[in-house]
């Protein structure tokens, strides 16, 4: 009874206070009748019924706006939700709106398109159809001709890849080097973990290897090695990639890397190289990402980072 007295409570009030008034001015007495005690219950009624109705009026709006936060709360929840805007097809549109909405000025909002485009066409990982979660390197450089300045570069690459589709995925991988002696080998393999089990590691073959050797100066060949997987989608494939090649440090004196893709959780790299060779680092990309150690007896560095590196970042290694 209760429940439902508050439930409606504000017509209830509505429909007294007009009962109120009607009373009010049928017990008003007539200009030819003179009665203190009508005319003071009259007005008594009347201030009665004014305030029950003020109340009634107040206490509608009153609901009225507290619906309308409560229906704003409610919608503002259905529309910034993942699962409403993972089904909108135009993301992008409400993702600038949104970045818009935060800048304040005109310069601001003129910076914040540009820096959208350029966060929207080169960083930001849209519908790309396989990232990687780690990636781990080891470098290994050895003198292979120290007169002619010549060393030997070993790269062994390990780096778990996540198909975020599901259709199939093309993985083409190139390595490339002015080098005319070099080794290159990748190994992929498919995690496949059944309930209940451990996960287990299947080989799969590439589809395609090719290396191509392109004269583009005197004593300099590119040396181009491709490898092509054919793969499902939605899985999880753990690589290992090695290279070996000789670099004259008197024609090129960099070795680098740059990510092509999103990698998610971090890299880290190990170099070792010999103590009288000089060796510098350089990060390359917009975000310095990278922690970087030279080893106290001098011939080891140490690069890590946990943070996302997006595309276009990486590092440098400068033989001086």
């Amino acid at each position: 009874m209760r429940n439902l007295i508050q439930k409606h409570l504000i017509p209830i009030l509505t429909v007294v206070s007009l009962l109120l008034m009607i009373g009010s001015m049928l017990l008003k007495p007539d200009n030819h009748i003179e009665s203190p005690l009508l005319s003071n219950l009259s007005n008594f009624l009347m201030i009665i019924a004014t305030a029950m109705l003020s109340g009634g009026i107040f206490a509608a709006v009153l609901k009225s706006l507290q619906f309308n936060k409560v229906f704003q709360e409610a919608l503002e929840d259905i529309v910034y939700s993942k699962k409403f805007l993972s089904t909108n097809s135009d993301k992008k549109k409400k993702w600038d709106s949104v970045s818009h909405a935060m800048a304040e000025s005109n310069v601001e909002k003129t910076l914040c398109e540009r820096i959208l485009s350029t966060i929207f066409n080169n960083y930001f990982p849209y519908g790309a159809d396989y990232y990687y979660t780690k990636l781990n390197q080891n470098i290994k450089i050895t003198w292979y001709n120290k007169k002619e300045k010549i060393v030997n570069i070993e790269v062994f690459t390990t780096m778990t890849i996540n198909g975020s589709k599901n259709s199939p995925i093309e993985l083409q991988w190139s390595n490339s080097n002015y080098s005319n002696e070099t080794s290159y080998s990748t190994e992929l393999y498919e995690v496949i973990k059944e309930k209940g089990e451990q996960s287990k590691s299947v080989k799969v073959n590439s589809t395609k290897e090719d290396i191509t050797k392109q004269p583009v100066a005197a004593n300099r060949v590119l040396t181009k090695a491709t490898t092509t997987f054919e793969l499902k989608g939605k899985n999880v494939y753990k690589v290992e990639r090695k290279s070996t090649f000789n670099q004259c440090l008197l024609v090129d004196r960099y070795f680098g890397f740059t990510a092509t893709r999103t990698i998610t959780d971090g890299m880290t790299v190990i170099v070792n190289y010999p103590s009288d060779l000089n060796v510098q680092f350089l990060s390359c990309g917009t975000f310095d990402v990278f922690n970087h150690q030279f080893g106290s007896d001098k011939g080891s560095l140490s690069l890590t980072t946990d943070q996302v590196i997006l595309q276009k970042q990486g590092f440098v290694l400068v033989f001086v």
